[in-house]
């Protein structure tokens, strides 16, 4: 006992143990917040956003923070023992990531920033103490990683600031300060940190010693690599000004960055070749690399070929699963499957018992990951991706458990431990096994959709794959104008058919799906994209997916001519069997087809407990003469009425949008940031002026800023401008501007009301449908609704008090029904409609608007609106209904209590 103590070796494995547990629990906390919101994503708000920065800022940059500091301490031989600092930059992280989770998801500034300085504190401090470190440390060998390490820190702290900014309306300038942004995180905060890393974590998870001349050569790129870096993230804001300049630019940098960090890991690579090691780790780091290496080729190439940085954000979102699923977590993953049993400890038993808890089956699980993450990255339907992407989901999860249990065997007894070997991983076996895997979840997707199956297979009935006269038809069609050009085409039996699709529309996508299934995938604004349509026997047709596309017009017929052509059709289309195009956002199937199930209303259903009724209040308009405002377009699923989910498109998470007023003169500034998953634009009826370019169509990634003023007072309305404009409005994309007119009278309370349609349609792809185009054309809603929901003002009246003046604002936003505004036992002594007094109470004689009259009903066509106002008499319950009264049974109905 006296020698133990004399040397006071024991506790320090003990207490840097226990640092390292108790510092792995937030990381471990976001991976099980991660998992959770990926399954539960469909009813959390923004939570694409979410389970990005879940993984890059919870799980990774924690990772990050408490490793960079291990490895601080290792190259620097630092016997640290106060980690108070560490644990200071741990704190800043985690607050800052809850505040921005809560300011992004319920759309608060103040949380947002205060999220945003906690991250720069934390950059302010790494940088910092790495920085003291380093002057106080011994001069030892891999000192230069710190140095790596530091400049990651400041890449983060520019890259945080550059997010925060993202919620300021930028307009055009929005899509290059995303990605200066992403590159600043992602080349900077984690692919510096990774492969300083790497420098002398590599050969140590190979177990042989780091190759000579190594770390000079990691000394001399760090320098290459940020100022490639720096001009990377420089380029997107010369676009405004410099069109080809700002490619060319960001195009050279990135090529040095890849070419500097291809050098900077030869070395490591040949030795891997010269160890040829494949333990779990090795593996899975090694992945890692290949897919961000892969990734930046890619991005190379597409940053040299994109028109705008909002079209190659476009093409970005699509390589999300790639960084996140193929480089971070799995050179995360890799990494802490050696770290944590070295620094676990507790001797050789407890070190091999715990590798062996991450080797045994880790290949599989790879295998796995690698294959899914694959078959998810290629042009297939989303029943397809959603069962790749549920099987790599699973594999990652399970390294959860893995953590849990090896932490757990610290607790085991010595003799309990089994393994007196290192576990070497059966790698032919692993990948058997995760292969054989992932063909059974590509076997349960082919049961489910076999249409789909037979056309990536080459089996589809029209696009025969043999017995062909070996000659080939190609055609180029163009997509414009809700139109394909040419809309038929002449191939002659036998021959193969080869279709290149250019999208020729400003910021709308496009896409080309044929009969057999085959489909070109999503076309962005000025690409191509070429889909082999294979050996022409039978007549066809091909349509856009995207949408209502369909229904305005573009649709594509194929004619197959000569005497082996054949007309029969031997499968039904995929139209036919209700996919609505296998994108997830199809035409919804036709109403009438007896096959297929929609919703219905019922108005005698309670809505769920987590449903709330939209405040009708209208707020009084403020003095301010301009009038800053943000919409963001999203895709949400929404309970739209009693049983009822459907997926919008809405304006702030909101159908209607937000109520906007203001006065004559006034000056409105909205930027409109498209974050849905296809093209979207606004009309603001409020301000007169040339529609060509602030009402056109962005697409998804885009932002646009449009500037009126309001001229004239009324109730205005605005829409999605993008068609067909019918199917925008109905689902969702409309909203009112509320000009007053001048010296409008004080009066108790203000009620605002906007009158919608639904359209219920069928599920697609296992979502909630989209309003169904034929019930649209057809002009038969399921429900008419005040303020986006059936009935919701009978369980949830409006108030007013006997003797108060009450004014009702109403706007119809239609898209096709007409509004008799009627309010049941009430008469209308005021009447204002479309910018003139009909009535007004308390004019004297000779004034035209004064009468004794009154009114009983409001008319309005879609798009008219104005305002009444009455005086209820006595206490009671006062329903107020659209008398066409088929509306009002529909849902166009409401209460005004009055005590």
């Amino acid at each position: 006992m006296d020698i133990v103590n004399s040397r006071e070796r024991a506790p320090r494995p003990l207490k840097r143990r226990d640092w390292h547990t108790r510092a792995a629990l937030p990381m471990v906390a976001w991976m099980v917040a991660t998992i959770l919101v990926v399954t539960l994503h469909r009813f959390i708000p923004r939570a694409t956003w979410l389970m990005v920065h879940l993984v890059t800022l919870g799980v990774v940059s924690n990772a990050i923070v408490v490793w960079s500091n291990h490895f601080s301490d290792a190259v620097l031989r630092s016997a640290r023992t106060d980690h108070r600092r560490e644990g200071l930059q741990l704190v800043l992280l985690n607050v800052g990531l809850v505040l921005l989770c809560a300011g992004i998801v319920w759309q608060f500034s103040w949380p947002a920033w205060a999220g945003v300085l906690c991250v720069v504190a934390v950059c302010g401090v790494a940088v910092w103490d790495l920085g003291r470190q380093l002057r106080a440390g011994l001069t030892a060998r891999f000192a230069g990683i710190v140095s790596w390490y530091r400049a990651a820190a400041g890449c983060l702290a520019v890259g945080a600031v550059l997010g925060g900014l993202m919620a300021v309306p930028f307009g055009r300038w929005a899509d290059a300060l995303l990605l200066s942004h992403l590159a600043l995180n992602i080349l900077g905060w984690v692919a510096l940190t990774v492969w300083g890393t790497l420098v002398t974590l590599w050969p140590t998870m190979l177990r042989t010693r780091s190759p000579q001349g190594v770390e000079a050569l990691a000394a001399r790129s760090l320098p290459r690599l940020v100022m490639s870096l720096s001009a990377v993230a420089i380029a997107p804001a010369l676009a405004p000004v410099a069109p080809r300049g700002w490619r060319i630019v960001g195009a050279l940098a990135l090529c040095l960055y890849l070419a500097t960090l291809v050098e900077a890991s030869w070395p490591s690579w040949r030795l891997w070749l010269a160890t040829r090691r494949t333990t779990v780790p090795v593996l899975s780091v090694a992945a890692g690399q290949l897919w961000f290496l892969g990734w930046l080729l890619w991005l190379v190439w597409h940053w040299m070929a994109a028109s705008t940085p909002a079209g190659l954000v476009a093409q970005l979102r699509n390589t999300v699963p790639v960084i996140v699923v193929g480089f971070l977590l799995q050179v995360l993953v890799g990494a802490l499957s050696y770290l944590v049993p070295v620094v676990l400890g507790g001797g050789p038993s407890l070190v091999r018992a715990t590798t062996a808890v991450f080797e045994r089956g880790g290949v599989a699980r790879l295998t796995v990951v690698n294959l899914g993450l694959a078959v998810f990255m290629l042009p297939i339907t989303s029943l397809w991706k959603v069962t790749s992407s549920t099987a790599v989901f699973i594999a990652l999860a399970l390294f959860v458990e893995r953590l849990v249990r090896a932490w757990r065997l610290r607790r085991s007894e010595p003799a309990k431990l089994s393994v007196s070997e290192p576990v070497v991983p059966r790698l032919r076996r692993g990948i058997a096994i995760g292969t054989a895997w992932t063909v059974f979840a590509a076997g349960l997707a082919a049961v489910a959709d076999p249409v789909s199956f037979r056309a990536m297979a080459g089996l589809g009935t029209t696009a025969a794959t043999t017995g062909g006269t070996g000659q080939t038809t190609e055609v180029t069609v163009e997509a414009s104008g809700m139109r394909f050009t040419p809309n038929q085409i002449e191939v002659p039996a036998g021959n193969r058919l080869v279709i290149t699709l250019v999208n020729r529309d400003e910021g709308m996508v496009h896409d080309l799906i044929l009969e057999s299934g085959l489909t070109t995938g999503r076309v962005e604004p000025g690409q191509t994209a070429e889909l082999d349509a294979g050996v022409q026997q039978a007549s066809s047709t091909g349509w856009c997916s995207v949408t209502g596309h369909r229904a305005m017009g573009m649709e594509l017929a194929i004619t197959v001519t000569g005497a082996q052509a054949d007309t029969s059709q031997g499968q039904e289309s995929p139209a036919q069997q209700g996919h609505g195009g296998h994108t997830g956002m199809g035409d919804a199937p036709a109403s009438d087809d007896p096959a297929v199930q929609t919703p219905r209303l019922d108005l005698s259903k309670d809505y769920s407990s987590q449903w709330s009724p939209r405040d009708a209040t209208l707020p009084p308009a403020s003095d301010a003469k301009l009038h800053r405002h943000t919409l963001r377009v999203t895709d949400e699923v929404v309970e739209v009425a009693p049983g009822v989910k459907q997926t919008l498109w809405l304006f702030n998470g909101q159908a209607p949008g937000p109520v906007l007023r203001g006065k004559v003169g006034d000056v409105f500034e909205i930027t409109l940031v498209n974050e849905g998953g296809m093209g979207h634009g606004i009309d603001f009826h409020a301000g007169a002026l040339a529609p060509d370019r602030p009402m056109r169509t962005i697409a998804p990634g885009e932002s646009l800023v449009y500037r009126f003023t309001a001229g004239r007072a009324g109730i205005w309305l605005y829409h999605c401008s993008t068609m067909p404009m019918s199917q925008h409005i109905a689902n969702g994309m409309y909203g009112a501007v509320v000009i007053d007119p001048p010296d409008l009278p004080e009066v108790d309370r203000e009620y605002l009301l906007v009158q919608g349609e639904q359209y219920y349609g069928a599920e697609a792809d296992g979502a909630p449908g989209v309003a169904d185009m034929t019930k649209l054309q057809a002009e038969k809603p399921d429900a008419v609704v005040f303020n986006g929901h059936p009935g919701q003002y009978v369980d949830h009246p409006l108030e007013a008090k006997v003797g108060e003046r009450v004014r009702f604002w109403v706007l119809d936003a239609g898209p096709n029904r007409p509004w008799a505004f009627h309010i049941v036992g009430a008469q209308f002594d005021s009447v204002w409609f479309e910018g003139a007094w009909r009535l007004k109470q308390g004019k004297g004689p000779g004034d035209p608007t004064s009468t004794d009259g009154g009114s009983q009903t409001l008319g309005m066509l879609a798009s008219q609106g104005g305002f009444v106002e009455t005086v209820f008499p006595e206490a009671g319950h006062y329903s107020m209904v659209n008398h066409q009264m088929v509306d009002a049974e529909r849902g166009a109905s409401g209460v005004v209590r009055v005590r």
